[in-house]
């Protein structure tokens, strides 16, 4: 499936399962380098079970890929998988592992579309601002 293809099934999925999702997509990151393609395709397994809403499975899988992908010198398929894996512990009900995730991903990859979707994340946690607007 071509990764165009592949990024619309996946936010497609990942809305008709009703998550916040639907706001997440990133572009094709092109060839994987020196990623090798059994990496790849493990990756791209993982996302579909993302989409499934398959968290556990997903989180375990993703977590290895983020090693082998900065192995590899993939700097944005590095981010994305950590990414993945730091929503696949919020959709789990773990959301301070999950910040920590997001918090690595803006800390370490900020050149990357999967640090501004981390931040985005981040930003939901936050609580708003009261009537008052922010204190002193």
């Amino acid at each position: 499936m071509r990764a165009d293809t592949r990024a619309w099934v996946l936010l497609a999925a990942a809305v008709a399962a009703g998550c916040a999702a639907r706001d997440v997509r990133f572009p094709a990151p092109g060839p994987g380098r020196d990623a090798s393609p059994q990496d790849l395709a493990a990756y791209d397994e993982a996302q579909a079970l993302v989409a499934r809403g398959q968290y556990a499975e997903a989180e375990a899988r993703i977590g290895p890929l983020a090693g082998a992908f900065e192995a590899a010198g993939d700097r944005a398929r590095t981010a994305e998988a950590l990414f993945w894996a730091a929503y696949c512990r919020e959709k789990q009900g773990r959301p301070d592992e999950a910040a920590r995730g997001y918090e690595a991903v803006v800390r370490g990859y900020p050149e990357t579309p999967a640090s501004r979707q981390a931040s985005a994340r981040l930003d939901l946690r936050r609580p708003a601002p009261g009537p008052g607007g922010p204190g002193p």
